[in-house]
């Protein structure tokens, strides 16, 4: 999964990723095989992908995708310019800004004339769901032929509020049930004097990891973050 997440097919943030645009990928198939290999791991119980942008894996389940974000273009330099028409104050710097990016506005046939700033906004939301949903949608579809394999795609579409947390991240904070739940102690007879320690330091451990969550001073990420730099020194 960690080789599909950072695979060709897939542009964009680490755990916001869309399809990217690859002819060549295209042409080999690989968005079949890629969405096969995602298909087969969920089937069999491997590892989730969290990282599809909400875009993708509405397009994937047959979703109304959101609207058109500027930040959704991982083209930084045709991103600055369609953010420099979307910022224009009046027409004239508008026209002006809509020139310097008129190269690649004509590839996506969003290339017009304005006269008014609505006509801006027109022209910035066209370009925008061409190049974050149209342009791919070859891409998709084979995407989702390989989806297909052992019947997950189906699955996807009708039931996609399941498999949303799937397929997309969400950040949780790390809670101190988490960081209890890592450990697992070799206790003592039961009955020994050391046991009924053992058993008082126990509760100490999780009184003090659940202050430590309440009282938001250290937080529980940061206690896990100096155990796993302990590493092999920690003791159970």
């Amino acid at each position: 999964m960690r080789e599909v997440h950072s695979c060709e097919i897939f542009d964009g943030e680490d755990w916001k990723k869309t399809l990217a645009c690859n002819s060549k990928a295209l042409y080999n198939g690989m968005y079949k095989l890629v969405g096969r290999m995602i298909a087969v791991c969920l089937v069999h119980g491997g590892v989730e992908p969290h990282f599809f942008l909400e875009r993708l894996f509405c397009q994937v389940c047959n979703l109304q995708p959101p609207v058109p974000d500027l930040q959704e273009i991982v083209d930084y330099d045709f991103r600055a310019k369609m953010t420099k028409i979307h910022s224009a104050q009046n027409v004239n710097d508008a026209q002006c800004a809509i020139m310097e990016a008129s190269d690649q506005l004509s590839m996506l046939g969003s290339l017009w004339h304005i006269q008014t700033l609505e006509d801006r906004d027109n022209l910035v939301e066209s370009a925008t769901k061409f190049f974050t949903e149209n342009r791919l949608r070859d891409s998709l579809e084979q995407f989702k032929e390989g989806l297909e394999c052992l019947g997950l795609l189906p699955l996807m579409q009708k039931h996609p509020e399941l498999f949303k947390e799937v397929f997309m991240y969400e950040e949780k904070p790390l809670l101190a049930e988490d960081i209890s739940a890592l450990f697992k102690p070799e206790l003592s007879t039961v009955g020994s004097n050391r046991r009924v320690v053992e058993s008082r330091m126990i509760c100490f451990w999780r009184d003090w990891l659940i202050e430590v969550e309440e009282s938001r001073l250290v937080t529980a990420q940061r206690i896990f973050n100096i155990i796993s730099y302990i590493g092999p020194g920690v003791k159970s």
